[in-house]
């Protein structure tokens, strides 16, 4: 199977902070450092068609209005409204160009996570005091008690009936969002970074600061699989919205698994940039996520096919054998249209395009070698240990033997 290769958009001036798919999965809503939301035309502003119901003109717009840098972003996509989370403490629920304004007043706002199924969105800020709005008249549905610790991480489910909270001392709780009380507690490993829904499966993807990810069945609450996943905190973590599919990130790279599992399937190193933010498209034919490169990358989903490649095992063999990891090579894309479209302002170009990637073959070499020098160290380490635990029986054998004397 050929390597999965993403489209790549580079930024200029602004540094993409998060990005969400809207109008059909035409456009791209980009939050920045700089309090600019950025809606930006992924097909040709000349080809329009009746199922298009972007903006009129397909150039790049600008969404102004937060003061700081974006911090969260989600959207409904039935209704094309978007909601973002900024460090200036407010909330923003923007309905083309207009926006109405929320002040939570929970500090500086770290998520926002919209419901598809009714008109709730989920805010959590720093100051640890989560609460649910309603993204169509502005009021608040649930105001909840200060939670004792940081909040970590939080998102509601699709469905809208459950969301989960992350905090540093208490762990990942589940909620009702009709009364705000706890249903259960979910037992993780570490501390929870990043949280993903998927009604479809009834799941629920935790991602923690040690690279490890718990997947949950909260419908029978029971735990499916566990396993670490990465080798650092886990930045964020996606679940489809139908399919057995995984997207994780961190500052070593990007996984693609099956959330059944968790192995690996598609990988891309993490190089000199890191992955922010992952998220589906409205059909979950598409992925995207924005990186500290100034970039942002747009992968197609995996199909079922190559996510599950069929296996040739021979009758002597008697492991099973796990799925290779197929490493994905980032490429620039030349697409005219995206470039058209932030043309109109020279802060907005970008001078130099990225270097040729390497090969994937190599790539995967490079990785396998780091492994195998990896088990080396933990050989080497394994060795002197048991050096030292011989060393200690022959002492406190002399030592046996002298009494014996005495």
């Amino acid at each position: 199977m050929e390597d999965l290769q993403p489209r790549v958009f580079s930024l200029k001036k602004d540094k993409p902070t998060c990005a969400r798919f809207m109008y059909n999965d035409t456009y791209v809503a980009v939050g920045t450092e700089n309090g600019r939301i950025l809606i930006l035309p992924l097909t040709n502003p000349n080809k329009r068609t009746d199922q298009d119901s972007g903006p009129i003109n397909a150039t790049m717009k600008k969404l102004r209005g937060h003061k700081k840098s974006i911090t969260s972003m989600d959207i409904q996509f039935a209704k094309n409204i978007l909601v973002t989370g900024s460090e200036d403490t407010t909330v923003a629920i923007w309905k083309g160009k207009d926006a109405t304004v929320i002040r939570p007043n929970d500090g500086i706002i770290k998520f926002v996570s919209v419901s598809q199924a009714n008109d709730l969105v989920l805010i959590a800020g720093e100051d640890g005091c989560p609460s649910v709005w309603n993204i169509e008249t502005g009021d608040a549905v649930v105001l909840m008690k200060q939670f004792p610790s940081r909040v970590t991480a939080a998102a509601m489910a699709p469905n809208g009936k459950l969301f989960a909270v992350s905090t540093e001392e208490n762990g990942c709780q589940l909620f009702d969002t009709n009364s705000g009380r706890p249903i259960s507690q979910i037992p993780t490993p570490e501390v929870v970074s990043a949280i993903s829904f998927s009604d479809e499966s009834g799941l629920i993807a935790l991602g923690c600061i040690d690279g490890q990810i718990t997947v949950y069945d909260y419908k029978h609450h029971t735990i499916v699989v566990e396993k670490e996943v990465h080798y650092s905190k886990i930045n964020s973590i996606a679940l489809h919205p139908f399919d057995p599919i995984l997207v994780s990130a961190s500052q070593e790279g990007l996984h693609v698994s099956n959330p059944l599992n968790l192995i690996p399937r598609f990988s891309v190193e993490g190089e000199e940039r890191i992955f922010q933010t992952i998220s589906f498209s409205g059909s979950g034919n598409q992925y995207v996520t924005s990186a500290t490169d100034k970039k942002l990358y747009l992968f197609e989903t995996p199909t079922n096919e190559e996510m599950n490649p069929p296996e040739n095992v021979s009758d002597n063999e008697v492991e099973e054998e796990q799925p290779a990891v197929e490493v994905m090579t980032p490429q620039v894309s030349y697409s005219t249209n995206f470039h058209l479209s932030i043309a109109n302002e020279e802060d907005e170009q970008e001078a130099n395009l990225s270097q040729p990637p390497e090969d994937a073959n190599v790539k995967l070499m490079k990785i396998v070698i780091e492994k195998l020098f990896g088990l080396q160290e933990i050989l080497d380490d394994m060795t002197k240990r048991i050096q030292v635990i011989d060393q200690q029986i022959a002492r406190i054998q002399n030592f046996q033997k002298q009494r014996e004397n005495e």
